[in-house]
């Protein structure tokens, strides 16, 4: 539930559809093709979605991903750390 609430409450993936919508939707566009563009990008959204949280639940990748996180949270931690001395270095 909650990534259902973070994606309604999170306003990129709309964002992008409208760019992608603009693009190919004109004012000539029929409703039914529209509503085939609308249902096609749902159908899309949710099977990357589906996809991508079984992929997560497998065992194998379910361990592999607690073996790595605290060396990813260093990592990335350094990374921020690095790129803040950079931008305070910069910044005179």
């Amino acid at each position: 539930m909650q990534g259902v609430v973070n994606n309604l409450l999170n306003p990129k993936g709309a964002l992008f559809y409208l760019g992608v919508f603009t693009m190919v939707i004109t004012p000539l566009t029929s409703a039914g093709v529209m509503l085939f563009l609308i249902f096609s990008m749902m159908l899309v959204s949710a099977s990357f979605w589906v996809f991508f949280v079984y992929t997560l639940d497998r065992p194998i990748i379910r361990r592999a991903i607690e073996r790595s996180q605290k060396v990813v949270t260093r990592v990335f931690g350094a990374l921020l750390v690095l790129m803040g001395l950079r931008v305070a270095a910069l910044w005179r």
